[in-house]
Parts: structure tokens; C-alpha cells; sequence
């Protein structure tokens, strides 16, 4: 989707992304998450609000919150880079020796609340993360 974007072939943009898609990423679950608007007003603060935040500040406020309640919190966030992937939360794959979700887990919400203004909510099905009946996220 981000190279479509692009006008012009971009190597070194293809050669990021691709190293990203490539890492192992079996011991982590990342949410990445790029943000825009049309309108600029509402896209400063929020802006703001994300390339100020760290890890320290969102540990205790983001989350991945399975359908039974039961919740991870945030191990790592990193700000947007260029990279054009935005923000990056990363939570741990496993929970007590265990992966977190499974194939019956329902639903998963992420959450991250940067300040009393601004929260992020998303509600994912974990059957739409099946393919050839494996979990795959």
C-alpha cells in the first residue's frame, strides 16, 4: 500500500519495507499505526501527542484486551519514523507461556489512551486473522 503511494520507484523505501515484513516477529505482536487527516487543526495535536509519547508514558494506558477481559500491556512504543509506518506498539506474543490469542479468543481490542483528549480504540474478530485455518497476526 505505501510503495502504491509512491510516484516514483523508491529503492531505499522498498528496501525498508521489506526488511520490516522480513524481521521475526514470532516472540511480539506489533500494531503499527499511521495517522492522517484532511484536516490539519485536528492533526497537530494528535501529532503532537503521538511523537511525544514513550513507552514509560503509555505503558500503564495501552493494551491488548482479549474478549474474556484479559489483558497484556504495551512492552515497547516507538514513535513514527520515515519509515511511512507510523507508530509502532509492541506487546508480547506469549502471556504465562501461552500465546495470547487463539484461533476461539473472539475478539481483540487494542487500546492506548495518550491523554484525557485523546484515546485510540479498535476492535479486531481473530477469525479474520485465520488463513488456511492458522492464526496468522
Amino acid at each position: 500500500m505505501i510503495m502504491s503511494t509512491e510516484r516514483e520507484p523508491n529503492e531505499q523505501l522498498a528496501n525498508q519495507l521489506q526488511a520490516f515484513v522480513e524481521r521475526d516477529f514470532s516472540s511480539y505482536v506489533v500494531i503499527a499505526v499511521h495517522v492522517d487527516s484532511s484536516d490539519r487543526r485536528l492533526l497537530g495535536p494528535v501529532m503532537q501527542a503521538i511523537n511525544s509519547a514513550t513507552t514509560g508514558t503509555l505503558k500503564n494506558n495501552t493494551y491488548l484486551e482479549r474478549q474474556d477481559g484479559k489483558r497484556v500491556f504495551l512492552m515497547q512504543y516507538i514513535a513514527p519514523i520515515s519509515d511511512n509506518l507510523g507508530a509502532k506498539f509492541i506487546f508480547p506474543r506469549l502471556v504465562d507461556g501461552e500465546p495470547f490469542l487463539q484461533a476461539n479468543s473472539g475478539t481483540v481490542r487494542f487500546f492506548a489512551q495518550f491523554n484525557e483528549s485523546f484515546k485510540m480504540s479498535m476492535v479486531y474478530k481473530v477469525r479474520h486473522m485465520l488463513f488456511d485455518q492458522k492464526l496468522e497476526y
